[in-house]
Order: structure tokens, then C-alpha cells, then sequence
């Protein structure tokens, strides 16, 4: 799956490049401050015009490397919405 992230990554950026745009990226912490505020976060950057979001897994206080990062106009992969 990281490759299938990669390359919808890099389709959005030649997208963009191709208008003559640049990328607006939001990096967010999942879950944070809660589940439902988490959503509502991610669903008002994708309302603002966010390109792509970048989240982060913070596990037992220990942070997971981000592997899949997905263009915000994709569905959510693990959700499928």
C-alpha cells in the first residue's frame, strides 16, 4: 500500500504543478484532541482546501512513522469513506 500512497501523492502533485499551484499539506495527530474532534478537523481542512493529510500515530506515548499519507480528495483508505 505505501506505493499505491506514493503514487497518489505524487499524481497530485504533478496535478497541482500543472496549474501552477502549490500544495497545501496538513499534518495532524490522530484521534487528537478526541475522535470526534479529530474528524471534524480533518473534515474542515478538506472543506479549507487541503491538498493532502499527513497524520500521525502516537501509541502508548510512543510515536508510529506516518507510511501512508493519502491527497485529502482520496476516500479514507482504513475507513472506506
Amino acid at each position: 500500500m505505501q506505493d499505491n500512497s506514493r503514487n497518489l501523492i505524487g499524481h497530485k502533485f504533478e496535478e497541482l504543478r500543472e496549474k501552477g499551484e502549490s500544495a497545501l499539506i496538513a499534518y495532524l495527530t490522530a484521534n487528537d484532541p478526541s475522535p470526534e474532534a479529530f474528524r471534524a478537523n480533518c473534515n474542515a481542512l478538506v472543506e479549507g482546501g487541503a491538498d493532502i493529510l499527513v497524520l500521525e500515530v502516537v501509541a502508548r506515548g510512543l510515536r508510529v512513522p506516518v507510511e501512508h499519507c493519502y491527497p485529502a480528495s482520496v476516500p479514507d483508505p482504513l475507513n472506506g469513506s
